[in-house]
């Protein structure tokens, strides 16, 4: 049905696609959110809020050398106080971390605060933004892509 491949077509133009992100040894990325409180204004030319991230691990950074993405106001033991312990994800390559930095109607989710761990290694993501509304260019896919 036409209007099913309009809809798909509008869906993949939501995406905010970057191309690779590399990491020297020694660098980090500080604690931020990929979601805005105000994206409505100040996000409204990329699309609006963001509502999903995929980072793809380009390479393997060795267990010892950094350079993880953290959640540090996500426990994986579950619980708070000394119990906290932040959720770690090392980078391996050809893996995927696929996170919601906003509801799907676009409320803002302090708790996705993350930061990319300093690396001592050389470290290679590709990041990609799904966004609430249509990206367009130089942003987003071109108007004329067919998908």
């Amino acid at each position: 049905d036409h209007r099913d491949l309009h809809k798909e077509y509008r869906r993949q133009r939501q995406m905010c696609i970057r191309d690779r992100i590399k990491y020297a040894p020694g660098q980090k990325l500080a604690p931020h959110f990929d979601a805005n409180r105000g994206a409505d204004a100040e996000d409204a030319q990329r699309g609006g809020q963001t509502l999903a991230t995929l980072l793809v691990y380009l390479n393997d950074v060795p267990d010892d050398a950094g350079g993880e993405t953290v959640f540090g106001k996500v426990s994986v033991s579950g619980g708070g106080g000394e119990d906290f312990s932040p959720l770690r994800v090392s980078p391996k390559k050809g893996q995927c971390l696929v996170f919601f930095p906003a509801s799907a109607s676009g409320a803002f989710d302090a708790r996705v605060e993350h930061e990319g761990a300093e690396t001592r290694a050389e470290k290679w993501i590709c990041r990609i933004w799904r966004h609430q509304n249509v990206v367009n260019p130089p942003f987003g896919l071109p108007t004329t892509w067919e998908g």
